[in-house]
């Protein structure tokens, strides 16, 4: 039972790693694109964007690396799964809370556009939780909050590091290459127990 428990999670992990990794493509497409409107040029609209994008990269690499590395025992299972779903309800709080301090720098009308985006993240993950719950009568919820915090904080470091180094590293080696060298930097951050 644990061997297939195992597997499941690493089974998991790959899929997590493998939508973070659409997502930092979509992130430097996005980024780009801004770049390239230009403020004047609702640019503010993609930069927004991108940071969401950005944000739910990390938080699919943090959640893979949890259910890879801290999957113990089949008793776990639960724990692990509602860990991972009470971060996405964080993050998806965090991300709104993001795009709405967007809002309030971008000037109008890209500020009521910014604005309008800003709930999305945080419906659509309590929409996936809410199912997910429903479908497990209601004992995903039973996760404590001091057990979510250490790796949430770990991803905030983590995606203020790669902000800082990816605004260094960009004019240094481009924008692909700057966020593939801070991509690998943050990831050895969120690796390290």
């Amino acid at each position: 039972m644990r061997d297939k428990v195992i597997s499941l999670a690493r089974k998991s992990g790959g899929l997590f790693i493998a939508s973070a990794v659409s997502l930092m493509f979509s992130f430097l497409f996005v980024f780009f694109l801004a770049r390239l409107l230009g403020a004047e040029l609702y640019g503010y609209i993609p930069l927004a964007r991108s940071s969401q994008l950005i944000l739910e990269a990390f938080l699919e690499f943090g959640l893979a690396s949890a259910l890879i590395k801290r999957l113990s025992s089949p008793d776990d299972q639960l724990k692990i799964i509602g860990t991972s779903l009470s971060l996405k309800t964080i993050a998806g709080g965090v991300s709104t809370l993001a795009l709405i301090a967007m809002s309030l720098a971008a000037p109008p009308p890209m500020n009521i556009y910014i604005l309008a985006m800003s709930p999305f993240p945080l419906f659509a993950f309590l929409l996936t939780n809410v199912r997910s719950v429903y479908s497990s009568k209601m004992e995903l919820l039973k996760v404590s909050i001091l057990a979510i915090l250490p790796d949430f904080l770990r991803f905030c470091i983590a995606i203020l590091l790669f902000y800082l180094g990816f605004g260094v590293l960009s004019g240094i080696f481009g924008y692909v290459g700057g966020a593939a060298i801070t991509l690998a930097l943050a990831l050895a951050f969120l690796q390290r127990d």
